[in-house]
């Protein structure tokens, strides 16, 4: 290309970009406006922000506390108390024995209890049987007793559920009385108690309260999550029952594996794993599903307009009628548009769409983004054929489903 520039002493047309505004160049192609290449390029002498992403922190536990893991140190809670072990941990208490020598060999001294953490006085002298005070508490506790419901005695229900229940109210009430407050309260729950298990009434039971009970917890400014877990491959329970990852891939669920539940990031009053969403994970996809509360960047427009659409959506989900809600569609529908289409000002309610170059690929984007934030179906044509964003938002809003079920 070059070498034929050069014979025929020509140089075709050519606009370039900065790299801290790549993004510009994206839309600037779409619009069909130019003629010749796009090039990014840097600039002479100019500096470049990029956004970067900062560093995961690295997990490191106190050495002047002990760490309480109720359930034992085999299968996942022991392969919990080796990874403590080796982020620092120098002191860990257990119910159960097993995986003493790997974290020995890591200096970490284990100090075993006998009880049943359903039992507020057991609890007590867990909370006792170290010489440093507990810093931290691993809830891995889970009795099965698994039948029907319809045959389920409540002797079965109840010896279920209070290693869960009754199990978790004594540890949190006995933290309370110690005077070193906790670094962490996990509990580790299922996501029986999301999707439901055959025959698991009162495992499901159990593991519903301990996602409500981090809720709880924190609604004290007191630290606590439920991990939800799902089958696990290569450690715990099912690794053990030979067999029963069978019925784990009837239900399509994602299997974990050990190694990656141990470096999951910290996440907020539950955490539900092993139930597959591709997608939403997918950086081609992940903008599709963008959450309302989103940390948007560009001109702080993100903030403003999740805000729009929280009260957008409150509104709509308050039962109002179709006539007040548009108003308040074009506002959030125009601060979309202006975001989308990078546009220097919101646009003009009264004018067609046509007039700011929305393409179809535009369109589409938009349409994806109205059926995931607002539950109504577009077609492009709905879109582009708009003859106001007026017009449009009036068709969002007859279109979302609790008002086509009223209409």
């Amino acid at each position: 290309m070059s070498f034929r520039l050069w014979v025929h002493n020509a140089k075709e047309p050519f606009i370039t970009f900065p790299f801290d505004d790549i993004a510009a160049s994206f839309a600037f192609m779409r619009s069909g406006r130019h003629i010749g290449k796009i090039v990014i390029t840097r600039e002479e002498n100019a500096s470049i922000e990029l956004p970067v992403r900062p560093p995961t922190k690295k997990l490191h536990l106190r050495d002047d506390v002990s760490y309480l893991i109720v359930g034992g140190l085999k299968g996942l809670c022991g392969s919990l108390a080796i990874h403590m072990a080796r982020n620092g941990a120098k002191h860990i208490i257990s119910y159960l024995e097993g995986t003493v020598l790997n974290c020995k060999a890591l200096g970490c001294e284990i100090q075993e209890t006998k009880g049943d953490v359903s039992s507020i006085e057991d609890v007590k002298n867990a909370f006792k049987a170290g010489n440093k005070p507990i810093g931290g508490v691993i809830q891995g506790a889970m009795v099965l007793r698994d039948k029907p419901f319809e045959i389920m005695t409540i002797e079965d229900y109840h010896t279920t559920v209070s290693s869960k229940v009754q199990g978790t109210w004594n540890l949190h009430n006995v933290a309370l009385e110690q005077e070193t407050p906790l670094d962490f309260f996990t509990m580790l729950s299922s996501i029986s108690g999301v999707i439901g298990q055959k025959g698991q009434a009162n495992y499901s039971a159990g593991n519903v309260f301990m996602d409500a009970f981090a809720t709880y917890r924190q609604s004290l400014n007191l630290p606590a999550n439920a991990v939800d877990l799902g089958v696990i491959q290569d450690v715990g329970y099912v690794a053990e029952q030979g067999g029963m990852t069978d019925n784990g891939q009837a239900l399509k669920n994602k299997f974990s594996e050990n190694s990656q539940l141990l470096y999951l990031p910290t996440s907020s009053a539950q955490l539900i794993t092993g139930i597959a969403a591709p997608l939403v994970r997918d950086a081609q996809f992940g903008h599709l599903f963008a959450s309302t509360d989103s940390n948007g960047s560009g001109k702080g427009s993100a903030d403003e307009s999740s805000k729009e659409l929280q009260v957008f959506l409150l509104l709509y989900r308050s039962g109002a009628e179709a006539v007040p809600m548009v108003p308040a569609a074009v506002e959030v529908v125009n601060m979309q548009f202006t975001k989308m289409l990078r546009l220097d000002q919101p646009m003009e309610v009264g004018k067609p769409l046509s007039v700011y170059e929305l393409d179809s690929l535009s369109a589409v984007e938009f349409r994806n983004w109205v059926r995931m934030e607002l539950g109504a179906e577009l077609t492009t044509l709905d879109i582009t054929n708009a003859s106001s964003l007026t017009s449009l938002c009036e068709k969002i809003v007859a279109k979302m489903p609790s008002l086509t079920k009223s209409g």
